[in-house]
């Protein structure tokens, strides 16, 4: 199987309202997991961004199996 590259998973785009609405609730969950310690929301956002892109590529790569 291939590994995702950069501009592999810069190919992957969730509408964007749709996209930043759950990168928020999931930085905001990792936000509670934490203890509600601030100052990690830049981290807190871009491994959310991160882990929902890499959801999308993923689905995107079992629906072409299809």
């Amino acid at each position: 199987m291939k590994s995702l590259t950069l501009p592999d998973m810069a190919k992957i785009r969730l509408p964007e309202p749709m996209m930043e609405h759950e990168i928020r609730l999931r930085a905001y969950d990792l936000y509670e997991q934490r203890g509600k310690v601030q100052g990690h929301a830049l981290e807190d956002w871009l491994q959310s961004e991160a882990e929902l892109t890499c959801r999308a590529f993923v689905q995107d790569l079992n629906a072409a199996k299809m």
